[in-house]
């Protein structure tokens, strides 16, 4: 070989050692920052794009699914609502970092309405028409339902306040491999804001879906060992089966941008996760949904589940923005309601309650036994406990809705 040859490639093997120890040395955040972004949109009623978008991806961005002045409604009611952000100012970023901010510094951003049955939003974006459209569309039928209200997921600015960041390695699935190997669900996340680059937002893996069935064939059941943890059929389904660390997948991850308004939609065969906000300035905000093929026992509990809500909410004479009197066509559609009573006396009917009085100092009683287990009297949460089911016999099978 000739000399300058030799030096060529002895260049070439020292930039290769050393662009490895480069990478290995990157943190998390700055392996994140390099994945490619996707801005790759298709616009509602364009049936056939969102289709061959999502069979080519697994995933798809609609965009038009709310007009600007749905989405201005849903951020005020989330930055007004004491159930969710209300008593924070969105324009002081001092009152962000407050110890009452009702999510974790780091993690994974989820927020929870401390009563969703109070809300607007999340019945609002249940009863949109457009969404539940192109939801059959990809499901490839109409007997769909959704599984619950949904929650929202919200990340702060964070150049000024790096702990707030969301984990920048979890990618996952929400569908078991080995038991699950076949297309299962669509998952959903609506758009309350534009998620860019800077603010944060949805990251997958485009195409896996197609390969999902083979990576279960390939890592058989019990051979897969994440974090100390052997990943079995358990995961998936309500518990996020993680994705290991060293699977050659996890370089292939893309961030995906989308402005607010849209829905970003994948199969859940498609490993993803969430990219962290970098911003200044930006919040991110999501609301997720989740629909399913119906299923019948499922159907039953998800009805029973909310005709009993229903039934305490006139009880306690709290009603709320849209549940369970104001809600829309498509939102009683999509929760197995609608063939529902139109009255609360039919309702009592239904479920065979003949003292509704009862049911309702009951049912205040097992709340109030909440408050004092919350509060570490477990003898006082017995007690009331107790009494409310000699007021109501009936009451354990009502302590769902009145939770």
């Amino acid at each position: 070989m000739l000399p300058c040859v030799h030096k060529l490639e002895e260049t070439k093997e020292k930039s290769k050692k050393k662009k490895k120890k480069t990478i290995i040395a990157m943190s998390n955040d700055e392996r994140m920052s390099l994945f490619p972004i996707r801005n790759k949109c298709v616009p509602y009623g364009n049936d056939q794009e969102i289709l061959d978008a999502f069979e080519a991806d697994g995933y798809c961005v609609v965009t038009n699914i709310f007009t600007q002045e749905e989405i201005n409604e849903m951020m005020e009611e989330s930055w007004t609502s004491e159930r969710l952000l209300g008593k924070f100012d969105r324009n002081k970023p001092q009152t962000w970092g407050d110890p009452a901010w009702p999510q974790q510094d780091g993690g994974r951003n989820f927020l929870q309405s401390q009563n969703v049955f109070q809300d607007a939003v999340s019945w609002d974006i249940q009863g949109s028409e457009k969404l539940l459209h192109v939801q059959k569309l990809l499901y490839g039928r109409s007997d769909i339902m959704m599984s619950s209200v949904g929650r929202f997921g919200v990340m702060r600015p964070t150049a000024n306040n790096p702990k707030w960041r969301t984990e920048s390695s979890w990618l996952h699935w929400d569908q078991n491999p080995w038991t699950q190997p076949a297309f299962s669900k669509v998952q959903c996340a609506v758009c309350l804001t534009d998620n860019t680059p800077t603010s944060g937002g949805f990251a997958c893996v485009p195409g896996f879906h197609r390969e999902f069935q083979s990576w279960g064939e390939a890592h058989t059941l019990g051979s897969l060992l994440v974090n100390g943890k052997v990943i079995d059929e358990s995961f998936g389904d309500g518990q996020p089966f993680p994705v290991p660390e060293d699977d050659t997948c996890q370089s292939r991850l893309v961030r995906v941008v989308a402005p607010a308004g849209s829905a970003v939609l994948w199969d859940s065969r498609l490993p993803h996760q969430n990219y962290p906000n970098t911003d200044e300035n930006d919040f991110r905000v999501v609301h997720y949904t989740m629909m399913r093929i119906i299923d019948d026992t499922l159907a039953y509990e998800r009805r029973r589940l909310l005709i009993q809500k229903r039934i305490l909410m006139d009880l306690w004479e709290e009603p709320g923005l849209r549940f369970p009197h104001n809600l829309s066509r498509t939102a009683c559609i999509v929760n197995c309601l609608e063939e529902s009573p139109q009255t609360l006396e039919q309702a009592l009917q239904e479920f065979g309650v003949e003292d509704p009085d009862s049911l309702r100092e009951a049912s205040k009683l097992v709340l109030q036994a909440g408050e004092c287990e919350e509060q570490g009297d477990m003898s006082g949460a017995i007690k009331k406990h107790r009494q409310s089911i000699r007021v109501f016999p009936d009451i354990e099978s009502w302590h769902e809705a009145i939770f």
